[in-house]
Protein backbone atom coordinates (compact mmCIF):
# COMPACT_ATOMS: atom_id res chain seq x y z
CA UNK A 1 0.00 0.00 0.00
CA UNK A 2 1.58 3.46 -0.41
CA UNK A 3 0.08 6.62 0.75
CA UNK A 4 1.32 10.21 1.00
CA UNK A 5 2.44 11.54 5.29
CA UNK A 6 1.77 14.95 6.07
CA UNK A 7 2.59 17.48 8.32
CA UNK A 8 -1.19 17.16 9.79
CA UNK A 9 -0.77 13.31 9.05
CA UNK A 10 2.24 13.21 11.69
CA UNK A 11 -0.43 15.15 14.37
CA UNK A 12 -2.65 12.12 14.33
CA UNK A 13 -1.35 10.24 17.78
CA UNK A 14 1.49 11.43 16.91
CA UNK A 15 3.42 9.74 19.71
CA UNK A 16 1.89 6.10 19.14
CA UNK A 17 5.18 4.67 17.49
CA UNK A 18 5.72 1.01 18.87
CA UNK A 19 8.44 -0.97 17.53
CA UNK A 20 11.90 0.00 15.64
CA UNK A 21 11.80 -1.25 11.92
CA UNK A 22 8.97 -3.40 12.00
CA UNK A 23 5.92 -1.71 13.77
CA UNK A 24 2.70 -2.34 15.55
CA UNK A 25 0.02 -2.04 14.02
CA UNK A 26 -1.50 0.75 15.49
CA UNK A 27 1.95 2.92 15.14
CA UNK A 28 1.08 6.34 13.15
CA UNK A 29 2.63 5.67 9.76
CA UNK A 30 4.13 9.18 9.30
CA UNK A 31 6.07 9.31 12.36
CA UNK A 32 7.06 5.68 11.50
CA UNK A 33 8.43 6.59 8.42
CA UNK A 34 10.18 9.86 9.91
CA UNK A 35 11.41 7.33 12.80
CA UNK A 36 12.50 4.89 9.73
CA UNK A 37 14.25 7.36 7.88
CA UNK A 38 11.84 7.16 5.10
CA UNK A 39 10.00 10.48 5.29
CA UNK A 40 10.76 13.54 6.73
CA UNK A 41 8.93 16.05 9.26
CA UNK A 42 7.87 17.64 5.78
CA UNK A 43 6.02 14.69 4.81
CA UNK A 44 6.60 12.74 1.74
CA UNK A 45 5.54 9.33 0.09
CA UNK A 46 6.13 5.95 1.43
CA UNK A 47 4.82 2.25 1.13
CA UNK A 48 3.91 -0.18 3.86
CA UNK A 49 4.07 -3.56 3.71
CA UNK A 50 2.31 -5.67 5.86
CA UNK A 51 4.41 -8.39 8.17
CA UNK A 52 3.51 -10.89 10.77
CA UNK A 53 2.81 -10.19 14.08
CA UNK A 54 5.49 -10.03 16.60
CA UNK A 55 6.13 -11.66 19.83
CA UNK A 56 7.41 -8.00 20.99
CA UNK A 57 7.82 -4.87 20.02
CA UNK A 58 11.34 -3.26 20.85
CA UNK A 59 11.58 0.57 21.01
CA UNK A 60 14.43 2.61 20.07
CA UNK A 61 16.12 6.13 19.38
CA UNK A 62 16.36 6.47 15.26
CA UNK A 63 16.84 9.76 13.11
CA UNK A 64 16.17 11.63 16.54
CA UNK A 65 12.89 10.27 17.55
CA UNK A 66 12.17 7.61 20.14
CA UNK A 67 9.68 4.83 19.31
CA UNK A 68 8.12 2.57 22.42
CA UNK A 69 7.95 -1.32 23.15
CA UNK A 70 4.91 -3.17 23.40
CA UNK A 71 4.65 -7.15 23.90
CA UNK A 72 3.02 -9.46 21.43
CA UNK A 73 -0.70 -8.89 19.40
CA UNK A 74 -2.39 -10.84 17.52
CA UNK A 75 -2.20 -8.34 14.83
CA UNK A 76 -0.02 -7.42 12.20
CA UNK A 77 2.56 -5.56 12.02
CA UNK A 78 4.21 -3.63 9.18
CA UNK A 79 7.55 -1.74 7.96
CA UNK A 80 7.78 1.45 6.15
CA UNK A 81 9.69 1.90 2.73
CA UNK A 82 10.10 4.13 0.33
CA UNK A 83 8.66 4.32 -2.97
CA UNK A 84 10.96 3.31 -5.55
CA UNK A 85 12.23 5.47 -8.05
CA UNK A 86 11.54 8.23 -5.56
Amino acid sequence: MECNCTKEAQRIRPFNVQGCGTYAWWSNICMAAIHAGVATREGGPVRIEQREPQAEYIGCLQNGMFSNDMHRSDLPSYVVLPISGE
